[in-house]
């Protein structure tokens, strides 16, 4: 199971942020992820990178607007919506 660590909670927090920010300058039409358990190069993996962006309030308000339209592999395909989503 993933853990943070004191050692990485601010590299972590940066990396939640600035996606997010980048996600709401350019909003990309597809998003391409790695499904949990499934790590490039690593192999098996107990990480949820969607699990790990969605802690922070921003991406996850944006993330809203995407849905799952497929997967390729080990690669979960997403594609933003123009709907809001419901509140």
């Amino acid at each position: 199971m993933y853990v943070l660590s004191p050692e990485t909670d601010g590299l972590e927090a940066y990396l939640r942020r600035t996606l997010a920010e980048d996600f709401e300058c350019r909003p990309p039409a597809l998003v391409f992820v790695f499904a949990p358990g499934w790590l490039q190069s690593i192999g098996a993996s107990d990480f949820n990178l969607l699990a790990f962006l969605r802690r922070d309030p921003r991406f996850e308000a944006i993330w809203a607007r995407y849905r799952p339209v497929g997967q390729i592999g080990p690669v979960r395909v997403f594609e933003r919506t123009l709907a809001p989503p419901p509140s």
